[in-house]
C-alpha cells in the first residue's frame, strides 16, 4: 500500500522536460490501470487522476507527440491547447510559449496526446504566491491553486492568506468584504491576481492564465466562475446584509445569488473576473477557457449572470452600466453566432425577458444553446 508521503509529486509539466513529462503521464496511466494502488479516502493525487479528460477537445491541456519532420520535432513535448477541428481532421492549437502574437499550428490527432489533470493543491505553501521570486507561469498556478473548495472527496488545506492575492484582495478593502469567509476572500484574491497579471503581461499573461486554469482540476474554473455568479454580499462597510446572501458561510453553488448594484462590488468585477474575461476574449486561444466553462455543471448558472449583467445594462443600473459593453463583449466571443445581437445595447423588452425568464430557459449545462439565447435576446 502507497502512503500519500511516498507518493512521487506530480511533475510540473510546465518545468519538465518532454521525457519528464512523458515519464508523468506513464505514472498517471499505471495509477489509473490500478498498477500502483492507492489509499483509500482523502488522496490529493488520486483525486485529479480518477477523473481524467480523455477527449481531445477545447478545455483539455494536450502534449504533441511523434511529429517527424525536422520543425515538427522542436515540437515534440510542447504543451498545446486545442481549439477548433477543421474538416481535414486537424486541431488548430495554440501552442504553449510560442512567442508569436495569436499564432496557432495545424495538428493531426494522431500527434496529440491529453495530459492528466495536476493534482489538486494540498500543504502549508497552497497558493502562497511570492512575484519577486517566481515568473509568470509559475505566478498563474499558485493563484489558481486558491480556487478551492471543501467537497466529500477534497478538503482544502488551511492557509495564511498573504502573499500576492492578499495584496489584491487588499487592494478592493477588506472592510467591504465583511460578509465573506475565508474561503471566499482567498478565491476572489486569486481571481484578482490573475485578472492584474493578464492586464499587466498582456497576451504571453493571458496565455499562461488559461493553461493554468486547464492544467488543473475543473474545480479551478468552477470557482473562477462562481467568483461571479454566487458569491457573498459586497458593499460598503456596514451596511445591512440583504435578503438572499449568506454571511460567513460558503452560498450554496447550484444557486444564483442576488444582483448587486454596489460601487465597491463593480470595482471588484471589473478588477477581478471580468477584467480576466474580457483579457481572454481579446485572443484566439480563447475557445479553450470557453470550452472548460462549457463542460462545468454550473455553465448555466454563469450564463445567467453574464446575461443579466447586459439585461441590468439596458435597466441602466450601477452594475450594468459599469459591466454591461465589456460583457457583450465577452459573450461575443463565447457565441459567436450571437454576436450581432449583442452590438448595442438590447432593448428592455429582451431586458425584461432575461431578467423573469432566463432561470426557467436555462435551466442546465445542457440547456445554454444558441437558439435558447436568442430566444432570451430577440
Amino acid at each position: 500500500m502507497v502512503k500519500i508521503t511516498d507518493l512521487p509529486p506530480p511533475r510540473t509539466p510546465r518545468d519538465a522536460t518532454p521525457e519528464g513529462l512523458q515519464d508523468y503521464m506513464e505514472y498517471c496511466a499505471r495509477v489509473m490501470a490500478g498498477e500502483e494502488e492507492m489509499v483509500e479516502g482523502y488522496n490529493p493525487i488520486a483525486n485529479a487522476l480518477y477523473n481524467p479528460p480523455t477527449e481531445i477537445k477545447p478545455g483539455i491541456v494536450a502534449m504533441v507527440h511523434s511529429l517527424q519532420s525536422a520543425a515538427g520535432k522542436e515540437l515534440n513535448g510542447s504543451r498545446v491547447l486545442p481549439l477548433r477541428q477543421h474538416e481535414n481532421g486537424r486541431w488548430e492549437c495554440r501552442v504553449e510559449y510560442e512567442g508569436e502574437y495569436n499564432a496557432t499550428k495545424a495538428l493531426k490527432p494522431d500527434n496529440l496526446k491529453v495530459i492528466p489533470r495536476l493534482c489538486l493543491p494540498y500543504g502549508p505553501d497552497r497558493g502562497m504566491c511570492d512575484v519577486d521570486r517566481l515568473d509568470g507561469s509559475e505566478i498563474m498556478q499558485k493563484l489558481c491553486e486558491l480556487l478551492v473548495y471543501s467537497n466529500d472527496d477534497y478538503k482544502p488545506s488551511e492557509i495564511m492568506f498573504c502573499g500576492y492575492a492578499s495584496m489584491a484582495f487588499q487592494r478592493m478593502g477588506y472592510e467591504n468584504f465583511d460578509h465573506f469567509n475565508c474561503s471566499q476572500m482567498e478565491q476572489m484574491g486569486a481571481v484578482l491576481g490573475i485578472g492584474n497579471t493578464c492586464r499587466e503581461a498582456e497576451e504571453p499573461g493571458t496565455e499562461a492564465a488559461v493553461f493554468a486554469l486547464l492544467e488543473g482540476d475543473q474545480m479551478y474554473v468552477d470557482t473562477m466562475m462562481q467568483t461571479m455568479y454566487c458569491i457573498s454580499q459586497i458593499s460598503e462597510y456596514g451596511s445591512e446584509l440583504q435578503p438572499g446572501f449568506p454571511q460567513f458561510s460558503e452560498p450554496d453553488r447550484q444557486q444564483l445569488t442576488p444582483d448587486q448594484d454596489s460601487a465597491p462590488y463593480l470595482r471588484t468585477m471589473l478588477e477581478g473576473p471580468v477584467l480576466l474575461l474580457s483579457c481572454v476574449s481579446q485572443y484566439n486561444f480563447a475557445p479553450a477557457l470557453w470550452g472548460a466553462m462549457a463542460d462545468s455543471e454550473f455553465y448555466h448558472l454563469f450564463v445567467q449572470r453574464l446575461l443579466r449583467w447586459v439585461a441590468r445594462e439596458a435597466k441602466g443600473t450601477i452594475d450594468g452600466k459599469g459591466l454591461g459593453r465589456k460583457v457583450r463583449k465577452i459573450l461575443s466571443s463565447m457565441f459567436p453566432e450571437i454576436a450581432t445581437l449583442l452590438k448595442e445595447p438590447i432593448s428592455e423588452d429582451a431586458a425584461d425577458k432575461i431578467l423573469s425568464e432566463s432561470a426557467t430557459v436555462l435551466v442546465d449545462s445542457t440547456s445554454v444553446t444558441i437558439d435558447n439565447l436568442k430566444r432570451l435576446l430577440v
